[in-house]
């Protein structure tokens, strides 16, 4: 693994998508990846730049989805309560 992608190695032969989510758990990230290379059982990948320019670890993507589900589930009720009787 390199800054700018990473060699895969497979323990079977494996069909791969031109693009897709890397999950590196040593690390706790996931990065979008483009297949540069490949042969029956390894793959040179390219980290793809993320759309916000920043990669988060998993565990705060998680942390983010799970506190904009509270969010709206709080307008919800503020709405609610908000309503005439």
């Amino acid at each position: 693994m390199s800054q700018n992608g990473a060699k895969l190695v497979f323990a079977h032969p494996v069909a791969c998508p031109e693009e897709f989510d890397l999950v590196i758990p040593q690390k706790g990230d996931s990065r979008r990846v483009r297949i540069v290379w490949r042969s029956e059982m390894e793959a040179g990948v390219a980290f793809l730049a993320s759309n916000a320019g920043t990669v988060v670890s998993i565990e705060t993507a998680r942390r983010i989805r799970a506190l904009e589900g509270e969010r709206t589930s709080l307008a919800r009720r503020v709405a609610t309560l908000s309503e005439p009787a």
